[in-house]
């Protein structure tokens, strides 16, 4: 019997393809049936029509931006089921990435999450004054901070969050140093490697060193990365994800537009759910189009079983009333699960806290 089926939602699947009325049954956190369920269930959600969608993956700030929840309360935007993270600022030594992520693993959480290292830390936990002092990094340097890289990784982090005020040459050789590690991990998931920009900055240059990274994988089949890059305006390339950078002219409209091109994904601190909000029939991208790209987030960071309702996969699923759907976001909601357990119910939260460190 399944702990839960979906009746007669509106799904969207995250593939793409045009939407079909299914149920959805739910068997241990994962998606066991798509289609005509007939079988009883503990848990019946009534979805008549609404739309059915993949939880979405959301981009968050750094904590230098906003400081670290390890509840996620205050990163519950509706609809988002997993938040990439950085570490915390804590977190700069092998044993205090080590005693922070064992932390995460042993505390009940509303999401899910993926963690960035971050190189900023390993970088002034290595330079010191020379930072302060607007030296170059040297070989040493450049060395150290590919090690303790390589040490978070080892120990559970997902990806590498470059560090914002580092030269793009530097931020190059510490992946360069990086790679032999990682490399390792051969079958697993990609490594994510997120590179910051300003407003102000030369996106070419930007770009140039992105596909320097992406090169890695062409030299060494064993390495695997997916890059993303946060910018304020997105990026037309195939192979490199794009995340709008938050601004004061950052609004739903520019980020549909850039949902439509390349790998775009909803930029840091936006909720990705907006767009539905905003979504007009007039848009030039459809409904099914959207959903993909959102999808595609959760591909970048390496999360290939996420993203998408399929057989097998997690059950992170919304349930959206689009009639009822604020543009604030405050209702429309009819349901949020996270492995299959609920967390929003009727846009309040129902007390569980399913998420795990991913």
């Amino acid at each position: 019997m399944p702990d839960v089926v979906i009746r007669a939602g509106r799904l969207l699947d995250g593939s793409g393809l045009p939407a079909v009325t299914a149920d959805i049954a739910i068997r241990d956190g994962a998606v066991a049936e798509i289609g005509r369920v007939r079988d009883r269930a503990h848990r019946i959600i009534d979805a008549d029509g609404a739309l059915v969608i993949p939880g979405l993956t959301a981009l968050m700030p750094p904590p230098s931006v906003a400081p670290f929840d390890r509840n996620a309360a205050r990163h519950l935007a509706p609809g988002v089921t997993t938040v990439v993270e950085e570490l915390p600022a804590s977190a700069t030594t092998a044993d205090a990435v080590a005693a922070y992520l064992h932390h995460l693993r042993a505390q009940p959480a509303l999401l899910s999450r993926v963690i960035l290292a971050s190189h900023h830390l390993f970088r002034a936990a290595v330079m010191g004054n020379k930072i302060r002092d607007e030296l170059a990094s040297s070989n040493a340097d450049i060395e150290a901070m590919g090690t303790l890289l390589g040490d978070a990784l080892d120990l559970g982090a997902r990806g590498v969050l470059l560090a914002p005020d580092a030269p793009h040459s530097e931020r190059v050789a510490v992946i360069e140093e990086l790679a032999p590690r990682w490399s390792e991990r051969s079958g697993e998931q990609p490594v994510a490697v997120m590179i910051p920009t300003h407003y102000d900055e030369d996106l070419d240059e930007a770009l140039h060193h992105a596909r320097r990274i992406l090169s890695l994988s062409d030299a060494t089949p064993s390495v695997s990365c997916s890059v993303i890059i946060s910018v304020p305006e997105p990026v037309d390339d195939p192979n490199i994800g794009s995340a709008l950078s938050p601004g004061s002219e950052t609004t739903v409209e520019i980020l549909i537009e850039a949902l439509s091109t390349g790998r775009s994904v909803p930029g840091l601190g936006l909720n990705p759910l907006a767009f539905l909000a905003g979504h007009s029939p007039d848009s030039t991208l459809d409904l099914p189009a959207l959903i993909e790209r959102l999808a595609d987030t959760a591909a970048l960071v390496g999360l290939k079983n996420r993203g998408v309702i399929a057989s097998h996969n997690p059950a992170d699923i919304n349930i959206i009333d689009r009639t009822h759907l604020t543009d604030d976001l405050s209702a429309g909601v009819v349901s949020t699960l996270v492995s299959g357990t609920e967390i929003v119910s009727f846009d309040e939260l129902t007390g569980e806290a399913p998420g795990q460190l991913l």
